[in-house]
């Protein structure tokens, strides 16, 4: 599939049918700007979740080659904000080594006084 142009008022006949084709637009451009940046594991992963056949194989696949329909699309073009890709970038946070974090004077006569969290703070203060 060769690159698309951004619909025009003028091919359309009415306006409900141009704004559900730029709406297709512009999902499927989200998608082809997301899919390189995603890594082969995640393509397969996606591409079974979608149920597309033989994932293993087309996720080497430029995103212009793949034949996908609209919901498709629109699970790729969403997928960096999705719950999986969350999972993730939790499970890298935490295996990385501890952030150095500097603490203003008087954040640091907070926890002296209330400990590690704010939690007994928070309480007495009823937030």
């Amino acid at each position: 599939m060769t690159l698309e142009k951004i619909p025009d008022r003028e091919d359309y006949r009415n306006e409900a049918s141009y704004e559900s084709a730029l709406r297709k637009y512009r999902v499927r451009r989200r998608a082809r700007f997301v899919w390189p940046q995603i890594s082969l594991e995640e393509r397969v992963w996606i591409l079974e979740k979608v149920g597309a056949s033989n994932p293993g194989t087309r996720a080497a696949l430029d995103f212009d080659e793949l034949r996908l329909n609209l919901k498709q699309t629109k699970a790729i073009s969403d997928y960096p904000r999705s719950e999986h890709r969350r999972d993730i970038y939790k499970a890298k946070l935490v295996a990385s080594p501890p952030r150095k974090v500097r603490v203003r004077k008087h954040e640091k006569r907070l926890r002296e006084k209330y400990g590690p969290t704010f939690e007994q703070y928070l309480e007495e203060r009823g937030v």
